[in-house]
């Protein structure tokens, strides 16, 4: 099986204070962290095995407090 390229982005924003930092993970294993919202707070993720994973993001401002997104579950499944 190919490994399957997945871009995620989410949306991140504080009403006070700027964000500085968004970390993704994919059940609860942290994969990345962008520190730079100028093209959007994204990560690009390669995952080889077929199965169901759990994708959430953190966003961090910049007096360190942070809030973490629902789950979005999704499925990797070979072609056929």
């Amino acid at each position: 099986m190919q490994p399957a390229d997945i871009e995620i982005e989410a949306a991140a924003w504080a009403i006070n204070e700027a964000v500085v930092k968004v970390e993704f993970f994919v059940n609860e294993r942290k994969i990345d962290e962008d520190n730079d919202s100028s093209e959007g707070w994204k990560t690009n993720w390669r995952e080889y095995a077929r199965g169901t994973y759990s994708l959430t993001a953190t966003a961090t401002d910049c007096r360190g407090i942070t809030a973490t997104s629902s789950p979005i579950e999704i499925t990797i499944n070979p072609p056929e």
